[in-house]
């Protein structure tokens, strides 16, 4: 019987083993530097340069994550005389096709102000605009397998000699916006990021945590707990199914047609959205050398499903330490549905608790 036990428990450590292995990421080709693009408050896609740093645009090529993606990229770096803490990885919310800098409902002058705050902390900045795909859509339709283009750029930021060039003594990190926050997410749980990144900061999201329940809120297994005090169990429930705005998305993204039309556990959709959600069958939940960090708008009178959605994220992971959740900041002052950053928390301005945060987690964990 002991020995019955062994093997059984052996068999099942080495399929857990197997089902966390890394998914492969692509090819990035430097197609080499462009002139940036511009624009104006609120949709303004310049990040801040410190006096003395450089902004540089490329345009780049994702391969081998099903039809070639194309995208841009904007490079930020210090001046030479300030030290380097670190490199940022940012991702804008939806489809990626605007970058982090230009923000989402809010202006982007709140988005400047914390990329600002970063370059203060000693981090220099990579920002990514998807040109001509959403980074969710590949083919066959599969939003986890889109997550392989974020990723396959993720490890080319790392390795760049001209960027990150492998350093460990200093932070490699990122952040990510709503279906940017996915994006983030995706790369922790299936594509093995978890091993390059040192801090990675998740807001208004993972808004793909679990795409069953948010399709199908009667599909199993989709019962929350409570993310943070300022955001009621029983609201966060109300608020888990995915707008009538956005299920199109979902159906699209995962080439199904019935998001969001039956909730009581039956929808032919579900084995689809199940497989395909951050928190999956063979989903890598356990960061020792990562630390992980959500954020919140909880105005119960705009209110959308990204913390619904991250509740499952939350309560899976362990990071850091096992057993221990990531940090989460909710705050339901001065912002609406997903504009975090113009949220204060405690009286302090979300942008300047995140620097400070960002500028406290990003540091060498992979020595």
């Amino acid at each position: 019987m002991r020995y019955f036990a062994f093997v059984l428990a052996f068999l099942l450590g080495v399929a857990s083993a197997l089902a966390q292995t890394p998914l492969p990421h692509g090819i990035v080709t430097d197609n080499g530097t462009i002139t940036c693009p511009t624009g104006v408050d609120p949709d303004d896609p310049t990040p801040p340069v410190l006096p003395g740093g450089s902004l540089t645009c490329h345009s780049i090529t994702v391969s081998g994550c099903g039809p070639d993606a194309t995208a841009i990229v904007w490079i930020v770096k210090l001046p030479s005389d300030k030290p380097l803490a670190g490199t940022i990885f940012l991702h804008g919310g939806g489809g990626g096709r605007m970058n982090f800098t230009t923000g989402g409902v809010e202006p982007s002058s709140y988005r400047h102000t914390l990329e600002q705050n970063y370059e203060m902390a000693g981090f220099q900045l990579v920002d990514i605009q998807w040109t001509n795909t959403d980074w969710e859509l590949t083919d066959p339709p599969s939003t986890l397998a889109g997550a392989c283009k974020p990723a396959s750029v993720a490890a080319w930021i790392f390795g760049n000699p001209n960027i990150h060039n492998q350093r460990r003594d200093i932070g490699f990190c990122a952040q990510g916006h709503s279906g940017g926050s996915a994006a983030m997410a995706y790369l922790l749980t299936f594509y093995g990021l978890d091993s390059y990144f040192d801090y990675v900061m998740l807001t208004a999201g993972p808004v793909f945590g679990r795409l069953d329940c948010g399709c199908d809120t009667g599909a199993s297994g989709c019962g929350m707990q409570q993310i943070c005090p300022e955001l009621p169990l029983s609201l966060m429930q109300s608020h888990l199914a995915y707008s009538a705005s956005k299920v199109g998305w979902i159906d699209r993204n995962e080439g199904t047609s019935t998001c969001g039309q039956i909730n009581d556990g039956t929808n032919p959709g579900d084995p689809t959205w199940k497989a395909d959600s951050v928190i999956s069958p063979g989903a890598d939940v356990s960061y020792p050398k990562t630390g992980v960090s959500i954020w919140q708008c909880v105005n119960p009178n705009a209110l959308n499903n990204a913390p619904a959605e991250s509740s499952f994220f939350i309560n899976a992971v362990s990071q850091l330490a096992p057993g221990q959740k990531p940090a989460v900041f909710c705050s339901a002052t001065g912002c609406t549905e997903e504009a975090i950053y113009e949220a204060t928390i405690n009286g302090v301005p979300a942008t300047t608790l995140m620097a400070q945060t960002m500028a406290a987690g990003c540091i060498p964990r992979h020595q």
